[in-house]
């Protein structure tokens, strides 16, 4: 099957419009609206990661929920920043609409990385005054590489975390949703964990009406997983969730850029958070529509990269200089790149590729490229917030397939990712949907 696609940039964001033919299929992909925390909340959602000094992005995108660390607002707030998180509650604190809902994490990760043995009162009393709309338990996760009896030892100590929440829940019955998070890198060890955590719903009358997948960022890193295999398990996973907790939200940590999210869309994900905005704007990388994550210079890299810059118009709020996080400063210069700082080490590999230039025309645009980048403005900042851009249009443009019936297309045709494509990841998920009986 041929298909036509055409991008383009309007007011409102991206939009893409597909020439369609065919029976379609939606994967377990699905919409649906439930009741979070008093309050109507149409899922599948997209939660952007904010850390205190980063730019927000619910101010100049559509963003759909908001997901903040209890570490970071706790544990590396001056007391007088936590007093005023305390009393005005994240919503008025971050300036967010009372219809958006904010996702709180435990900072359970952070705590035991930096040898902090997490305080499970204290991190429930302040998520609970925080105010936020869900709030994740305590958790401790652990990777693939670990002994069994280290996975069992940190799954015993997260459900005993959970026990705590669901005493605490069933006692007061606040509307703030409590969420498990179940850690475990195969399907046995995930239904220990479901099933363990069934048991707490019913001897403390409460129900958890979402879960979270956790560790996953384990599973999907190159530096630690076999290529096609780190997918295929993530596939394999995600499925044995969903037919575990089939009537379940299901949230996963960490994973959320647009390739990855695409697919756990079509296997029934739910929920779905990330950082990766902000993380790839930090590490000189940006998100392109239709083509993906990009990077702009790295120690592998010339300061070009493999992406035609010269050819790439963006329209979004942030390159056009509309942007009011930014007061006007824009992250791309005309219709050249996404500006980047030149650092030293960035300008001796620029002089050392530019005297292998074979043209007088393509010196004359490596130094007008040097230029811009040399003038640019804002560090890192505009290259997060415009990646923050894209992802919210790219969820605004998956969920409105979703909606019309043509999300597997759409995805197939959106799939920017080379190891995706080779590793036929759609073909492997549909062939693991029907075995399963998910269909």
């Amino acid at each position: 099957m041929s298909h036509q696609k055409e991008r383009m940039f309007c007011e409102e964001g991206l939009t893409r419009a597909f020439c369609l033919k065919g029976d379609l299929m939606q994967g377990l992909a699905r919409v649906t609206v439930r009741e979070i925390n008093n309050k109507k909340v149409e899922f599948p959602l997209q939660w952007f990661t904010w850390y205190t000094g980063k730019p927000k992005p619910w101010i100049f995108t559509d963003c759909e929920g908001i997901f903040v660390n209890a570490y970071n607002l706790f544990f590396e707030q001056t007391n007088a920043k936590k007093k005023e998180i305390l009393e005005k509650g994240l919503h008025s604190y971050l300036q967010v609409s009372e219809e958006k809902p904010i996702f709180i994490d435990s900072g359970g990760f952070q705590c035991l990385r930096r040898g902090i043995q997490p305080d499970l009162k204290r991190i429930l009393e302040f998520q609970l005054a925080s105010k936020a709309d869900l709030i994740a338990v305590v958790d401790f996760p652990f990777s693939p590489k670990a002994s069994m009896q280290e996975k069992l030892l940190k799954m015993e100590q997260t459900l005993r975390s959970i026990e705590f929440y669901a005493k605490f829940s069933s006692e007061y019955r606040l509307p703030t949703v409590i969420v498990p998070v179940v850690h475990a890198h195969e399907e046995k060890l995930l239904e220990k964990m479901v099933s363990a955590i069934a048991l707490l719903e019913k001897k403390y009358d409460v129900d958890f009406p979402v879960y979270a997948l956790g560790s996953m960022v384990y599973m999907v890193s190159a530096t630690i997983t076999a290529s096609f295999a780190r997918y295929y398990r993530l596939i394999d996973l995600v499925l044995a969730a969903k037919k575990l907790l089939p009537d379940k939200i299901i949230h996963v940590f960490g994973v959320g850029s647009p390739n990855v999210m695409y697919l756990l869309m079509y296997l029934g994900v739910d929920s779905i958070e990330t950082f990766g905005w902000a993380g790839h704007g930090i590490h000189y990388s940006t998100y392109i529509a239709g083509e993906g994550t990009k990077a702009l210079a790295d120690r592998k890299r010339s300061l070009d990269s493999e992406f035609e810059w010269e050819k790439y118009a963006c329209q979004c709020v942030v390159c056009t200089g509309r942007c009011p996080v930014l007061n006007g400063k824009c992250a791309a210069y005309e219709e050249k790149c996404i500006a980047i700082p030149l650092t030293a080490e960035i300008k001796e590999k620029y002089e050392k590729w530019k005297a292998t230039c074979d043209t007088v025309a393509h010196k004359e645009w490596v130094e007008e490229l040097r230029e811009k980048v040399l003038y640019a403005k804002g560090g890192w900042t505009p290259r997060a917030c415009h990646n923050a851009c894209v992802y919210s249009s790219e969820m605004k443009l998956a969920k409105n397939a979703l909606k019309k019936g043509e999300f597997e297309l759409f995805i197939e045709s959106s799939l920017s990712n080379a190891l995706f494509r080779k590793a036929r990841v759609i073909d492997y998920a549909k062939k693991r949907i029907q075995e399963m009986g998910l269909y």
